[in-house]
């Protein structure tokens, strides 16, 4: 019998997001993932994947970094949402409907040093949504546009970790953001323009999902079942909390349209996927 933790991966399946991923290449980093943030104290989420053509950010990333962080919140951990310029001003904008405005950290407002600070600070070091260099030092996005010019390398932050041997753990749901180096083998062999746009950096867990704010969502719902608490965001905060992104500029990074849809799924679609998550843990 699978375990819950087994069973939300299988909800969140990376094959549903037809960009060549498969969830057994991950399977069981939920549990390991929760399990470090359940013990954890103090937590840093980095997010934030510009749309060059729109010059802000995506829909996809914020959305499960504010879920993740609204749910160690609720379990007393101290947590941040570090960010860049195009991503900061929408979630920034979207944390104030749930109190977490104060979390919200402009990586580049910050220096080297400070935000090196920052990353050593922490237990858990988590990245959901962010762009990572491929082999050749450049970033690019699913179709294999180079896209560095709208990046701020924070792969640097793995290596301030492992220097203090802080665990890193990743979402994403494409094969170009961080942690996709962990599997980077798979992602050449299977994912469209894999050998161009792979993230080479590596982490200690990596979670894959159809759309990387799922893996977030179960990860809220991980640390639900885990700790006994009502951790998870209902479903009109989280409704809330992706008009407020919208309002405040974010597009979609499909349609590249600021609308209220993620990766090309519209509003209805996109929530079915989060009530599946939910209900699966409201009755087990």
């Amino acid at each position: 019998m699978l375990s819950i933790y087994e069973q939300i991966e299988q909800l969140i399946d990376p094959s549903l997001g037809n960009r060549g991923l498969r969830g057994e290449w991950c399977h069981g980093n939920l549990e390991k993932i929760v399990r470090l943030l359940n013990s954890a104290r103090k937590v840093l989420i980095i997010t934030g994947f510009c749309i060059p053509e729109c010059q802000i950010g995506e829909t996809d990333g914020p959305l499960g970094a504010l879920s993740i962080a609204a749910s160690l919140r609720k379990l007393d951990k101290e947590v941040y949402i570090g960010t860049d310029s195009y991503s900061y001003s929408i979630s920034n904008g979207a944390s104030k409907i749930i109190g977490l405005s104060q979390c919200i950290v402009n990586i580049e407002s910050k220096s080297e040093t400070d935000f090196k600070h920052l990353v050593q600070s922490v237990d858990v070091l988590l990245f959901i949504e962010r762009p990572s260099k491929a082999k050749d030092g450049l970033f690019y996005n699913m179709n294999g546009k180079d896209i560095s010019e709208y990046v701020i390398d924070t792969d640097v932050c793995i290596t301030w970790a492992k220097e203090m041997t802080i665990p890193v753990v990743a979402i994403g749901d494409g094969g170009n953001e961080v942690g996709m180096g962990s599997i980077g083998s798979k992602i050449n062999q299977y994912v469209p323009l894999g050998s161009l746009i792979c993230a080479q950096s590596k982490v200690d867990h990596l979670l894959l999902s159809s759309i990387s704010n799922w893996g977030g969502y179960a990860v809220s719902a991980g640390l639900q079942k885990m700790s006994g608490e009502a951790c998870l965001n209902d479903l009109e905060t989280e409704k809330q909390l992706l008009y407020e992104l919208v309002k405040y500029g974010a597009v979609d990074g499909v349609t590249k349209r600021n609308e209220p849809s993620v990766d090309g799924m519209n509003e209805q679609v996109y929530f079915e996927g989060y009530k599946r998550i939910w209900d699966l843990i409201s009755t087990t």
